[in-house]
């Protein structure tokens, strides 16, 4: 539920291994290090790593390009259907926010 850049770059944060982020490690452990003989793990997890952050308020939508914008952010998800006071009929805000984001 991202409103803000703030928001979205708080979000990053949490994606990535310090000192970019502020992720915990436990590369020794996980899967995406074979369990700690990939050695190469943290060398490419920033390659690898895809941030999706999504918008499910009017709030959010005001603020796309920015959040966007935000360095780190691969993709930018909608659900604005609850927020705004209809679930199915969202054509307009969908427009609206391709219309921002058609130069990126």
């Amino acid at each position: 539920m991202i409103e803000s850049p703030g928001a979205t770059e708080l979000a990053v944060s949490f994606c990535c291994f310090p000192p970019r982020g502020v992720r915990g490690s436990a590369d020794t452990v996980v899967r995406a290090s074979a369990y700690g003989i990939d050695d190469g793990y943290l060398a490419r997890v920033d390659e690898e790593l895809l941030v999706m952050c999504q918008v499910e308020t009017a709030a959010g939508l005001a603020e796309i390009e920015a959040i966007a914008g935000v360095e780190g952010v691969d993709v930018v998800q909608m659900d604005l259907g609850a927020s705004m006071g209809h679930l199915w009929d969202l054509r307009d805000a969908m427009k609206e926010a391709e219309r921002k984001l058609g130069g990126i």
